[in-house]
């Protein structure tokens, strides 16, 4: 169990961008919450929680009902089980896991009950979903599929969760174990010889274990070193490395320090684009710890990390009178290009 000083505050900034590219419909959705707790409300106490916010990536396929159902869903189940945990049980990463495993659960069986209950035929979506909390100085990174986090440590890339595909020779296992095959159907590994994703929400066809809906859930306490962290979709991924989406968001902030976060976040979207075999959507979400931006911003103008003025609040797109940007139903551009 972490000693109290472990959840001291953390102020979070954010920024999301993203794209439809070459694809002929947008199936991402993505949610960023700052200030988690404000979804409660303020109750009596709510001062003795430790800053917290949320965001997630969801990339959905055979439709976008799914990944619209986890991100309207998800975040609001797991703020309910850690707020009755109490300020206190939240010093205990055993319990907070136990929070993220119970509301990806309910966010599955929510899924799976709308994919099931139509009378036109039961939906064949599925979404993967890759979820980050910052409860105080400890990052939980939650996923399923091959969306993905990358902190960026002293500008170092560090992954946070693991892609869940079928030809892995753990996931090979479980999905054997669960009576289903992995097929190479043109040079991909597919589940069944259709999903290129091994754990995702819904895919009722192949549920409750050949496409398993329990996610892994990561810990990482957060220190001096740790500036941001990238949350995105396989449509980033696919055509830029961990490191490079690293070096591009700090070559962002070099050259305009004074654009804001979102600057960042646009900057890696079109990043992807501008790469000939990028085809699908890319949805990115960028998570700023404020003291570390300060330093990149000082790096950015020749100053040293010591000593240097807080910086004002980060631009970005606006949050809601909640605190919160929550995108369910993106509209976004064909590409961020200019």
């Amino acid at each position: 169990m972490l000693a109290p000083a472990q959840l001291a505050a953390r102020t979070l900034e954010s920024s999301v961008a993203a794209a439809q590219g070459k694809r002929p419909t947008m199936e991402d959705c993505h949610v960023r919450i700052d200030s988690l707790w404000r979804l409660m409300g303020s109750p009596a106490g709510i001062d003795r929680y430790p800053r917290a916010g949320f965001y997630a990536v969801y990339d959905g396929h055979g439709g976008r009902r799914a990944a619209e159902v986890a991100a309207s869903m998800l975040h609001s189940e797991l703020t309910k089980r850690l707020f009755q945990l109490g300020p206190d049980a939240l010093l205990d990463e055993a319990l907070v896991r136990d929070a993220l495993l119970d509301a990806f659960a309910a966010t599955e069986a929510e899924v799976v009950a709308r994919a099931t209950a139509r009378a036109d035929g039961q939906w064949e979506d599925g979404s993967t979903a890759c979820a980050v909390l910052i409860l105080g100085n400890r990052l939980f990174a939650a996923n399923l599929g091959d969306s993905r986090a990358v902190l960026s440590r002293a500008g170092t890339a560090r992954a946070l969760t693991v892609d869940h595909k079928p030809g892995t020779e753990e996931e090979e296992r479980r999905i054997h174990r669960a009576g289903g095959y992995v097929r190479l159907v043109g040079g991909i590994e597919r589940v069944m010889g259709d999903l290129s994703v091994s754990r995702a929400f819904g895919d009722v066809e192949y549920k409750p274990n050949i496409v398993s809906p329990v996610p892994d859930v990561s810990v990482v306490p957060l220190g001096a070193d740790d500036e941001f962290v990238i949350v995105a979709c396989d449509g980033l991924w696919d055509v830029l490395s961990e490191q490079d989406a690293v070096d591009e968001a700090h070559r962002r902030f070099r050259s305009a320090p004074g654009a804001g976060l979102q600057a960042v976040a646009d900057g890696l979207v079109n990043a992807a684009l501008r790469r000939i075999d990028c085809d699908d959507n890319v949805s990115v979400v960028v998570v700023a710890f404020d003291a570390l931006v300060e330093g990149l911003r000082a790096r950015a103008t020749g100053g040293g990390g010591g000593g240097v003025a807080r910086p004002a609040k980060l631009a970005s797109a606006p949050p809601d009178a909640g605190g919160c940007l929550l995108y369910t139903s993106p509209s976004p551009r064909d590409g961020l290009l200019s």
